[in-house]
């Protein structure tokens, strides 16, 4: 995948980009203030922007990428150190960024995370979804309100994806900015809850996993349903158990994630109240 990895300091980027040219990647290294001619040059699947402690003017070079024609759509991630505060993430978000790496982190976990990107650059464009007209989803409500039976959307984590219709069919509801920051709100929420690194994933309907926790939202008026998958596998499960509860935590794995599960419901619902999303009846319930 072409990669542009821009920041202030070149010299201190450069083993970075090293690490994903082993994994195979063309990486470009540019001045920030160079970073969206770069991009307009290279047609990146992702972009890795540096930020340091003082970063007001990373909102506008991420403007100006968002900006860009000609160049097809990319990921846009910040590598940010653990004191950068919230608010200058969140302005990030609202401004266009995809993601973060907090460092510190090890070039395996670098390499890892740029894998996890690429395989969400090659998937359909999300943005067939986000640059639907008015008209055209205002159409699409009217369509699916009249037709019988929910449209599924089947979430592992929060990503448009749709599982029993075109894209294009999505809802008012998946269009709206609620749902893309909704994910960053759980993150932040199940990260503080479990003092742990927290990660959404948006493969598949549900976690490769044998032991979790399964949550399903609807929105009558759209025909809408949302289901959001929480779940590990058994060793890890018992670790987070152990980590949560102490050496005692073993025989609480479920209850656990059903915590984990209530918290997500919960943060998820705040997201969506405005637009009228509930939770049907009997949920969480446990994944076989």
């Amino acid at each position: 995948m072409k990669v542009v990895l821009a920041g202030s300091s070149i010299a201190e980027l450069e083993p970075f980009a090293e690490s994903l040219r082993e994994d195979g990647h063309a990486v470009r290294v540019a001045a920030d203030h160079v970073a969206v001619a770069a991009c307009i040059e290279e047609r990146p699947g992702l972009v890795l922007l540096d930020v340091p402690r003082q970063a007001e003017s990373v909102h506008a070079v991420i403007h100006k990428l968002r900006e860009i024609t000609g160049a097809p759509p990319f990921l846009l991630f910040l590598l940010v150190g653990g004191e950068v505060d919230d608010d200058l993430l969140l302005r990030a978000y609202e401004t266009g960024i995809d993601g973060e790496l907090r460092r510190p982190f090890s070039f395996a976990y670098f390499s890892a995370r740029v894998a996890s990107a690429a395989r969400l650059a090659r998937r359909p464009d999300p943005g067939v979804v986000t640059s639907v007209s008015k008209t055209s989803a205002a159409s699409a409500v009217r369509s699916m309100a009249a037709t019988p039976g929910p449209r599924t959307i089947a979430v592992a984590g929060l990503a448009d994806r749709a599982a029993t219709e075109s894209e294009n069919a999505l809802t008012a509801a998946t269009l709206s900015g609620t749902w893309r920051n909704a994910g960053e709100s759980i993150r932040k929420t199940a990260s503080g809850f479990l003092g742990l690194p927290v990660t959404l994933v948006a493969d598949g309907t549900a976690p490769p996993a044998n032991l979790g926790c399964a949550i399903s939202l609807t929105h009558p008026l759209q025909q809408l349903e949302i289901r959001l998958a929480v779940g590990a596998d058994v060793k890890s499960a018992r670790r987070l158990a152990v980590h949560m509860f102490g050496e005692d935590g073993d025989g609480l794995m479920g209850d656990m994630l059903n915590e984990v599960a209530n918290l997500f419901m919960g943060t998820l619902k705040t997201s969506f109240s405005a637009e009228e999303i509930y939770f049907t009846a009997g949920l969480p319930e446990t994944i076989s």
